[in-house]
Order: C-alpha cells, then sequence, then structure tokens
C-alpha cells in the first residue's frame, strides 16, 4: 500500500503541469499524435531501508518522466531543438523541489532531490529527454 501511496503522490503533483491527455502511464494504452510532444512515465521502488532493529523502514523510490518532442526533421515545421523538451524538464523542477512533502492517503512523500535532467537523444522521429525525480517516504509498521 505504501508503494502505491507514494506513486500516487508524486504522480499527481506531475499533473499539475497538465498534459493529462500526453501522458502515457504504465500499464495503459496510449498512442502518440504525430508532432505532438508527450511524456512517458514510469516509477521504481529499491530495496527497503530498515533502520536499528525497528519494523519501520524508509522506502525509496524514483519516478522517471521521458519527454518526447518532434525530432525536427519535419521541413514545414520550425527548429525546436532541445529547448522545448530542455523548459519542460526545467518546468519539473518548479514541482518536485528538494524537500518538498507530497501526501497521499497518509503517506509522507518527500523529494529527495532536485530532479535529474539527463542528456536528450534522437530516437526515430523523437527527441527524448529522461529526467529522474528520486524521493522517499518513512513507513511506520504497526505490528499485528
Amino acid at each position: 500500500m505504501s508503494e502505491a501511496a507514494m506513486r500516487a503522490a508524486v504522480e499527481t503533483a506531475l499533473m499539475t503541469l497538465g498534459w493529462e491527455d500526453q501522458t502515457a502511464w504504465e500499464n495503459r494504452a496510449f498512442n502518440p499524435t504525430a508532432g505532438v510532444p508527450y511524456q512517458r512515465v514510469t516509477c521504481g521502488f529499491g530495496r527497503p531501508n530498515h533502520q536499528e532493529n525497528r519494523a519501520s523502514y524508509t522506502q525509496q523510490g524514483w519516478m522517471q518522466v521521458d519527454l518526447f518532442y518532434p525530432s525536427g526533421d519535419d521541413p514545414d515545421a520550425p527548429p525546436s531543438g532541445p529547448g522545448e523538451a530542455t523548459a519542460r524538464a526545467e518546468s519539473l523542477r518548479t514541482i518536485f523541489w528538494r524537500g518538498r512533502t507530497l501526501v497521499h492517503a497518509g503517506i509522507k512523500t518527500t523529494i529527495w532531490e532536485a530532479p535529474e535532467i539527463m542528456t536528450g537523444r534522437r530516437d526515430g522521429d523523437r527527441y527524448i529527454v529522461p529526467v529522474v525525480v528520486r524521493f522517499y517516504a518513512q513507513i511506520e509498521v504497526q505490528p499485528a
């Protein structure tokens, strides 16, 4: 339940930037529109970190947002280079700032550090800029 709450917290925050119809979520069908930017969202979680001899633990995770932009090969479209994709990547830093706490279903998810904007690359007709948001939550376990 804690990983689902953490995922929901960061995904909900991401949607404050819009692009509801331009987001490819995990395990959901998505068909991108030619020439229209979109983002693909994936989340992952690391091994729980137990401290001392307590049942509670720290759960770390990350959300990767791959930003897909037209590659600029269309002779009828204005050249954009990496500018638009980089601007979108930097906008993620405005909502996922280091230390921000997001709450969902009683779980407090904290942004660990400013999002990491990775090197862009071309893939077919798209220019892709991956952005990684790292977060964690302290999970309190109540023994049965």
